[in-house]
């Protein structure tokens, strides 16, 4: 069975931190998303003008042999 429970003073849990409340606007959250997108398409256009980059220096190599 259960042990029996010990009555005594309890241990307390410690104490959560609470997020704060935020609230956006439907303009910020606009803004936001924006944001976001912007950035997914600076890192996509990295992307493309490096392969850009490897294909070019791969036909000047083709080129040249």
């Amino acid at each position: 069975g259960r042990p029996p429970r010990r009555e005594g003073p309890r241990a307390e849990a410690p104490a959560r931190r609470r997020e704060p409340d935020v609230r956006f606007t439907t303009t910020e959250r606009l803004w936001m998303a924006l944001g976001a997108l912007k950035a997914g398409l600076l890192v996509g256009l990295v992307y493309v003008v490096f392969l850009g980059l490897v294909i070019l220096a791969l036909l000047a190599i083709w080129n040249i042999l």
